[in-house]
């Protein structure tokens, strides 16, 4: 009987691997076409929040996707000065050994002791649904698996493959869970060399169904649980060494367990009839798309205004040295001391 009860045990374990599923978060590989640009899939198009005088040719150009050079970094405002934002860099690279590309980013962080960090975010908020999906809520579209995974309840486990040059720096990512709340979910240290896998595991993961608090919720018309990559995040602690950071991202999976059972056959189309969740879908996109097309608007109208005699171009390290409170308050001194 003894033995009996512990094969059950067992077999209760070891289902509840079986029936997880794991989901591909972000492939930056994905995020570009055969010949190395910007991938149409991922594309969207802000023109419509042009104002209506803007010339035909210039509104074409009104388009944006998650190309990997596309993404931005944030600072936070001690670390944020105009030369170590200019030194740093989001860029698409060939990994010889993954034999794909990967996003490679270049930070600048302060020389001086304190403590900094830096967020790496996608351009745009990433959408659920977009208009030209065709579909509801939870149907297929064209951002799943692309900083999106639908039909997720509890988090088992996250993964990011990162390549590592032995910084002693400390990565996390940020999410909207499936309860729409954002989270930070920390990765670990980047002290290593080579490509390795950086694994989080929900501590508050139950394995054993027996120990669920077993409630029922109703279905429709309740938005399908989707779990959201807002971006990464890195920190460089007072104590380490500053200037300038190298790392690579390759992918992020997702070890989860399913919200909803989609194998059961659907007898009635709910969203067909009714139409809630996608006219609530696409009232969040319009309000997003909004924000989003003013920010891209104020950029385009800044970089026509801007000096084109000289290329935008990273300026070399012999250049620009790496920024510190130091260099640019002695630089700030030799420029205003009064001639003797």
């Amino acid at each position: 009987m003894k033995r009996l009860f512990g094969l059950i045990s067992i077999l209760l374990f070891v289902a509840s691997f079986a029936f997880a599923e794991t989901s591909v978060l972000i492939d930056f590989n994905d995020l570009i076409d055969d010949g190395g640009g910007q991938n149409s899939a991922t594309e969207l198009d802000f023109s419509t929040e042009a104002p209506a005088n803007m010339p035909a040719e210039e509104r074409a150009k009104l388009k944006t996707s998650l190309f990997i050079g596309n993404w931005r970094v944030s600072y936070n405002s001690s670390a944020r000065n105009i030369l170590r934002e200019r030194l740093t860099r989001i860029t698409p690279v060939t990994s010889n050994e993954l034999g794909k590309t990967v996003m490679g980013i270049r930070l600048v962080f302060p020389e001086w002791n304190n403590n900094s960090n830096a967020r790496v975010l996608p351009p745009f908020s990433i959408p659920v649904n977009t208009p030209g999906d065709g579909g509801a809520p939870g149907s297929p579209s064209k951002f799943d698996n692309k900083g999106i995974i639908k039909n997720v309840g509890s988090l088992k486990s996250i993964s990011i493959n990162m390549r590592g040059l032995d910084f002693p720096h400390v990565v996390s990512l940020i999410i909207e869970d499936p309860k729409g709340q954002i989270r930070e979910i920390p990765m670990g240290r980047l002290d290593f060399q080579g490509w390795k896998t950086l694994t989080w595991t929900n501590p508050n993961y139950i394995y054993d169904v027996r120990n669920l608090s077993l409630v029922k919720m109703p279905l429709y018309p309740f938005t399908v649980p989707i779990l959201r990559l807002i971006g990464f995040k890195f920190y460089k602690d007072a104590n380490s060494v500053g200037g300038d950071f190298i790392t690579y991202i390759s992918d992020v999976t997702v070890t989860y367990d399913k919200a909803i059972d989609d194998t059961v056959p659907i007898d009635i189309d709910d969203e067909a009839i009714w139409g809630i969740l996608t006219a609530r879908e696409q009232t969040r996109f319009r309000l997003e798309m909004e924000r989003f097309g003013e920010r891209q608007l104020l950029e385009v109208t800044k970089k026509k205004l801007q000096d084109q005699s000289t290329p935008n171009t990273y300026p070399a390290d012999g250049q620009i040295q790496n920024p510190s409170r130091t260099n640019i308050g002695e630089a700030a001194g030799n420029a205003t001391a009064p001639a003797q």
